[in-house]
Protein backbone atom coordinates (compact mmCIF):
# COMPACT_ATOMS: atom_id res chain seq x y z
CA UNK A 1 0.00 0.00 0.00
CA UNK A 2 1.51 3.29 -1.10
CA UNK A 3 1.48 6.18 1.34
CA UNK A 4 1.85 9.78 0.11
CA UNK A 5 2.60 12.84 2.19
CA UNK A 6 2.58 16.34 0.81
CA UNK A 7 4.92 19.05 2.06
CA UNK A 8 4.58 22.80 1.95
CA UNK A 9 5.94 24.58 -1.12
CA UNK A 10 8.07 27.58 0.00
CA UNK A 11 6.63 31.04 -0.70
CA UNK A 12 8.20 33.24 -3.29
CA UNK A 13 9.94 36.43 -2.30
CA UNK A 14 7.03 38.57 -3.52
CA UNK A 15 4.43 36.99 -1.22
CA UNK A 16 2.57 39.48 0.94
CA UNK A 17 1.63 39.11 4.61
CA UNK A 18 -1.99 38.38 3.62
CA UNK A 19 -0.77 35.57 1.37
CA UNK A 20 1.18 34.13 4.29
CA UNK A 21 -1.86 34.32 6.57
CA UNK A 22 -4.08 32.68 3.93
CA UNK A 23 -1.57 29.88 3.44
CA UNK A 24 -1.28 29.35 7.20
CA UNK A 25 -5.07 29.15 7.65
CA UNK A 26 -5.39 26.74 4.74
CA UNK A 27 -2.61 24.59 6.16
CA UNK A 28 -4.25 24.46 9.61
CA UNK A 29 -7.60 23.42 8.13
CA UNK A 30 -6.06 20.53 6.24
CA UNK A 31 -3.74 19.26 8.95
CA UNK A 32 -6.54 17.82 11.08
CA UNK A 33 -5.29 16.97 14.58
CA UNK A 34 -1.83 15.87 13.48
CA UNK A 35 0.85 17.79 15.40
CA UNK A 36 3.50 19.51 13.34
CA UNK A 37 6.27 17.43 14.84
CA UNK A 38 4.62 14.30 13.38
CA UNK A 39 4.19 15.60 9.85
CA UNK A 40 7.42 14.00 8.51
CA UNK A 41 6.17 10.65 9.90
CA UNK A 42 2.61 10.93 8.62
CA UNK A 43 3.15 7.97 6.30
CA UNK A 44 4.02 5.74 9.26
CA UNK A 45 0.99 6.94 11.21
CA UNK A 46 -1.37 6.28 8.33
CA UNK A 47 0.16 2.88 7.72
CA UNK A 48 -0.46 2.05 11.38
CA UNK A 49 -4.06 3.29 11.23
CA UNK A 50 -4.77 1.31 8.07
CA UNK A 51 -3.18 -1.79 9.58
CA UNK A 52 -5.46 -1.54 12.61
CA UNK A 53 -8.53 -0.97 10.43
CA UNK A 54 -7.85 -3.88 8.06
CA UNK A 55 -6.88 -6.29 10.87
CA UNK A 56 -9.99 -5.44 12.88
CA UNK A 57 -12.28 -5.73 9.84
CA UNK A 58 -10.76 -9.11 8.93
CA UNK A 59 -11.15 -10.38 12.51
CA UNK A 60 -14.73 -9.12 12.69
CA UNK A 61 -15.70 -10.71 9.39
CA UNK A 62 -13.76 -13.93 10.02
CA UNK A 63 -15.31 -14.54 13.43
CA UNK A 64 -18.82 -14.05 12.04
CA UNK A 65 -18.18 -16.54 9.24
CA UNK A 66 -16.52 -19.05 11.58
CA UNK A 67 -19.47 -19.12 13.99
CA UNK A 68 -22.00 -19.45 11.17
CA UNK A 69 -20.17 -22.15 9.19
CA UNK A 70 -18.16 -24.04 11.84
CA UNK A 71 -19.25 -23.54 15.44
CA UNK A 72 -23.02 -23.79 14.93
CA UNK A 73 -23.01 -26.90 12.71
CA UNK A 74 -20.36 -28.57 14.90
CA UNK A 75 -22.44 -28.46 18.11
CA UNK A 76 -25.53 -29.79 16.36
CA UNK A 77 -23.72 -32.51 14.40
CA UNK A 78 -24.23 -36.22 14.96
CA UNK A 79 -20.61 -36.56 16.09
CA UNK A 80 -21.14 -34.04 18.87
CA UNK A 81 -24.45 -35.64 19.91
CA UNK A 82 -22.63 -38.95 20.38
CA UNK A 83 -20.42 -37.21 22.95
CA UNK A 84 -22.95 -34.91 24.60
CA UNK A 85 -26.73 -35.11 24.82
CA UNK A 86 -28.62 -32.43 22.91
CA UNK A 87 -29.37 -30.46 26.08
CA UNK A 88 -25.67 -30.25 27.01
CA UNK A 89 -24.41 -29.58 23.49
CA UNK A 90 -26.94 -26.77 23.10
CA UNK A 91 -25.86 -25.21 26.40
CA UNK A 92 -22.20 -25.46 25.40
CA UNK A 93 -22.96 -23.81 22.05
CA UNK A 94 -24.64 -20.90 23.84
CA UNK A 95 -21.54 -20.37 25.97
CA UNK A 96 -19.43 -20.12 22.82
CA UNK A 97 -21.92 -17.79 21.16
CA UNK A 98 -21.93 -15.52 24.22
CA UNK A 99 -18.15 -15.15 23.97
CA UNK A 100 -18.51 -14.59 20.23
CA UNK A 101 -20.74 -11.58 20.83
CA UNK A 102 -18.22 -10.10 23.26
CA UNK A 103 -15.65 -10.23 20.45
CA UNK A 104 -18.18 -8.64 18.10
CA UNK A 105 -18.72 -5.75 20.51
CA UNK A 106 -14.99 -5.06 20.67
CA UNK A 107 -14.57 -5.25 16.91
CA UNK A 108 -17.50 -2.90 16.34
CA UNK A 109 -16.14 -0.38 18.84
CA UNK A 110 -12.65 -0.52 17.33
CA UNK A 111 -14.09 -0.06 13.83
CA UNK A 112 -15.95 3.10 14.84
CA UNK A 113 -12.90 4.42 16.71
CA UNK A 114 -10.71 3.74 13.68
CA UNK A 115 -12.97 5.70 11.33
CA UNK A 116 -13.15 8.57 13.81
CA UNK A 117 -9.40 8.72 14.48
CA UNK A 118 -8.52 8.57 10.79
CA UNK A 119 -10.91 11.41 10.03
CA UNK A 120 -9.77 13.62 12.93
CA UNK A 121 -6.06 13.01 12.46
CA UNK A 122 -5.91 13.70 8.74
CA UNK A 123 -8.87 16.00 8.36
CA UNK A 124 -10.37 13.56 5.87
CA UNK A 125 -14.10 13.87 5.15
CA UNK A 126 -16.42 11.23 6.54
CA UNK A 127 -17.71 8.56 4.21
CA UNK A 128 -21.21 8.64 5.58
CA UNK A 129 -22.39 5.38 4.08
CA UNK A 130 -19.42 3.49 5.57
CA UNK A 131 -19.93 5.06 8.99
CA UNK A 132 -23.66 4.28 8.87
CA UNK A 133 -22.86 0.71 7.77
CA UNK A 134 -20.46 0.09 10.66
CA UNK A 135 -22.83 1.70 13.17
CA UNK A 136 -25.75 -0.40 11.87
CA UNK A 137 -23.72 -3.63 12.07
CA UNK A 138 -22.53 -2.76 15.56
CA UNK A 139 -26.08 -1.99 16.68
CA UNK A 140 -27.43 -5.18 15.14
CA UNK A 141 -24.86 -7.26 16.99
CA UNK A 142 -25.66 -5.48 20.24
CA UNK A 143 -29.33 -6.24 19.72
CA UNK A 144 -28.62 -9.89 18.93
CA UNK A 145 -26.23 -10.40 21.82
CA UNK A 146 -28.11 -8.48 24.51
CA UNK A 147 -31.72 -9.31 23.58
CA UNK A 148 -32.03 -12.34 21.30
CA UNK A 149 -29.30 -14.56 22.77
CA UNK A 150 -30.49 -14.26 26.43
CA UNK A 151 -34.01 -15.10 25.22
CA UNK A 152 -32.69 -18.24 23.54
CA UNK A 153 -30.90 -19.24 26.73
CA UNK A 154 -34.11 -18.94 28.76
CA UNK A 155 -36.07 -20.92 26.19
CA UNK A 156 -33.39 -23.62 26.19
CA UNK A 157 -33.78 -23.99 29.95
CA UNK A 158 -37.55 -24.31 29.58
CA UNK A 159 -37.21 -26.98 26.89
CA UNK A 160 -34.88 -29.20 28.92
CA UNK A 161 -35.92 -28.15 32.43
CA UNK A 162 -36.94 -30.94 34.79
CA UNK A 163 -39.98 -29.05 36.06
CA UNK A 164 -41.22 -27.99 32.63
CA UNK A 165 -44.53 -29.48 31.53
CA UNK A 166 -44.93 -31.02 28.04
CA UNK A 167 -46.99 -28.03 26.97
CA UNK A 168 -44.31 -25.64 28.21
CA UNK A 169 -41.64 -27.60 26.34
CA UNK A 170 -43.67 -27.54 23.14
CA UNK A 171 -44.29 -23.79 23.35
CA UNK A 172 -40.66 -23.09 24.27
CA UNK A 173 -39.43 -25.27 21.41
CA UNK A 174 -41.56 -23.37 18.92
CA UNK A 175 -40.36 -20.00 20.24
CA UNK A 176 -36.77 -21.21 20.29
CA UNK A 177 -36.84 -22.14 16.60
CA UNK A 178 -38.43 -18.79 15.76
CA UNK A 179 -35.83 -16.70 17.59
CA UNK A 180 -33.02 -18.91 16.36
CA UNK A 181 -34.14 -18.12 12.81
CA UNK A 182 -34.11 -14.41 13.67
CA UNK A 183 -30.58 -14.73 15.03
CA UNK A 184 -29.34 -16.64 11.99
CA UNK A 185 -30.88 -14.07 9.63
CA UNK A 186 -29.25 -11.28 11.61
CA UNK A 187 -25.86 -13.02 11.48
CA UNK A 188 -26.21 -13.49 7.72
CA UNK A 189 -26.94 -9.78 7.21
CA UNK A 190 -24.01 -8.87 9.45
CA UNK A 191 -21.66 -11.17 7.52
CA UNK A 192 -22.65 -9.57 4.21
CA UNK A 193 -22.24 -6.09 5.66
CA UNK A 194 -18.85 -6.98 7.13
CA UNK A 195 -17.67 -8.26 3.76
CA UNK A 196 -18.57 -4.88 2.25
CA UNK A 197 -16.81 -3.08 5.11
CA UNK A 198 -13.68 -5.21 4.71
CA UNK A 199 -13.65 -4.53 0.97
CA UNK A 200 -14.01 -0.78 1.57
CA UNK A 201 -11.20 -0.69 4.14
CA UNK A 202 -8.88 -2.83 2.03
CA UNK A 203 -9.34 -0.92 -1.23
CA UNK A 204 -9.55 2.65 0.11
CA UNK A 205 -6.87 5.07 -1.04
CA UNK A 206 -4.48 6.04 1.73
CA UNK A 207 -3.27 9.49 0.74
CA UNK A 208 -2.56 11.81 3.64
CA UNK A 209 -2.88 15.50 2.86
CA UNK A 210 -1.76 17.67 5.71
CA UNK A 211 -0.85 20.81 3.74
CA UNK A 212 -2.19 22.22 0.53
CA UNK A 213 0.33 23.85 -1.74
CA UNK A 214 -0.43 27.15 -3.41
CA UNK A 215 1.16 29.35 -5.96
CA UNK A 216 1.86 32.97 -5.20
CA UNK A 217 2.81 35.68 -7.63
CA UNK A 218 5.39 38.30 -6.91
Amino acid sequence: MKQTCHRTIPLTQGATSSDVATSSASRDRNRGLAPRSLSPNCCDVFFFLRLIGITNAALWFGSAISVALIVGPAFSSSEMLRILPRSHSGAAAQVVVSQFFVLQYWCGGVALAHLLSESLYAGKPWKRWNVFLVAALFGLQLLSGLVVEPKLQRLHLEIYGIRSTPRQREFAGHSFRLWQGVLQTSNLLVAIGLWVHLWEIGTAKSTAKFVTSGKFRG
